[in-house]
């Protein structure tokens, strides 16, 4: 199992690499990844030798005695200005092959998925530099979303099927768990967002799992985002590098005091990321990144319990907003059964999960004080 767990989070480790292109400086002179400043690869990065450590090397020399995990705020800058490069150079790549799609279609819908399509920097990007394209971003752009697609394109072969049925849930599927109700105490919302109050991480654990990597409030870790140092304190919970932001999970009709809706009013799937107000980097402080953006979550009335404990926060705070992440420790996928839940709770510093469904709250050992 920990053999599996290495691979998978080192196949991971690329979307690291988004978070930290914030901490760059665009004036370093590396290499174009692309060639005759296309969309095109260039061989001298993406060669069928790549992983060859000669080949590694020629690459960029300056970085193959810096091929380390280890880096921390004193000595980032090698690695976040590489990241910046690459963020930057990728995103203008798929732009371009958006307008030679739009040229050869005369289209102006655009669906942006695949791996890439997870790229919230560059998916913010796309809408500012093509206002007037109508773009979709899938929620499960990865190999989640595209073997759905692939059953779904079975479905209209076999069944001639033509019928076009608009998405109307919000990425939650799988099945339902028996959950005791002696595992922990009997609890309310108010409870839950007094516990947040109080500067305690709180996981929400509540029906169908979320489909995709986005934690929509189903499976999903809460923290107070007014803490100016939420960041560390949810990474160390996580287990995760000390300069990856986090998402807000925002009511709808606070959103545009907050964030920059003019791209878009409303982020109900963690897509895009928005760049924040003034009164945001001031009264949402832990949510907001070093560029000055942020992920969005936006929730209303049918997001549930989510939607319940950010009406009640506001109401006993003012702010109508929280620190929103998935439910799960680094190189671990999210957090399915109750049992799953329980062994993330006692493993990390997480404080309580709140089984919404059964109003149920349980601490470490199950002592709720």
């Amino acid at each position: 199992m920990k053999q599996y767990h290495d691979l998978v989070k080192h196949v991971l480790e690329n979307g690291k690499a988004m978070g930290l292109s914030a901490y760059g400086n665009k004036d370093n002179n590396f290499p174009d990844l692309f060639a005759n400043n296309s969309h095109i690869p260039n061989d001298y990065h993406f060669g069928h030798e790549f992983h060859d450590d000669d080949n590694l090397e020629a690459v960029y020399l300056d970085l193959t005695s810096l091929r380390n995990r280890n880096f921390t705020k004193h000595n980032v800058d090698i690695y976040a200005d590489y990241a910046l490069h690459v963020q930057q150079q990728t995103q203008d790549a798929v732009c371009k092959l958006i307008e030679k799609a739009v040229e050869k279609t005369q289209q102006k819908n655009i669906i942006i998925t695949g791996g890439y399509g997870l790229n919230v920097v560059a998916n913010a990007y796309y809408l500012k530099k093509f206002p007037e394209l109508n773009f979709y971003f899938e929620p499960m752009a990865d190999d989640s979303g595209t073997s759905i697609g692939g059953a779904l394109l079975a479905h209209r072969i076999l069944t001639k099927d033509t019928e076009i049925n608009p998405l109307n849930t919000t990425c939650f599927h799988g099945r339902s768990y028996y959950i005791d109700n002696e595992i922990g105490e009997a609890s309310s919302t108010e409870d839950i967002v007094d516990l947040l109050i109080s500067q305690k991480s709180v996981a929400l654990y509540k029906g169908l799992a979320e489909a995709g990597p986005r934690s929509l409030g189903h499976r999903s870790i809460l923290f107070d985002a007014r803490n100016i140092n939420a960041v560390n304190i949810v990474n160390k919970i996580k287990k995760r590098e000390w300069y990856r932001p986090f998402a807000v999970s925002i009511l709808k009709e606070d959103c545009s005091k907050f964030f920059d809706t003019s791209i878009l009013q409303e982020s109900k799937y963690m897509t895009v990321n928005f760049d924040s107000t003034e009164d945001a980097r001031k009264q949402l402080p832990g949510v907001i990144h070093v560029d000055g953006t942020c992920r969005i979550h936006t929730v209303d009335e049918t997001d549930g319990e989510l939607y319940n404990i950010l009406k009640v926060f506001k109401e006993k705070t003012g702010i109508g907003a929280l620190l929103n992440t998935s439910f799960n420790l680094a190189g671990y996928p999210l957090v399915e059964t109750p049992n799953d839940a329980i062994d993330t709770l006692n493993s990390s510093e997480l404080d309580y999960i709140w089984f919404a469904d059964q109003k149920i709250l349980r601490g470490k050992g199950n002592e709720q004080s």
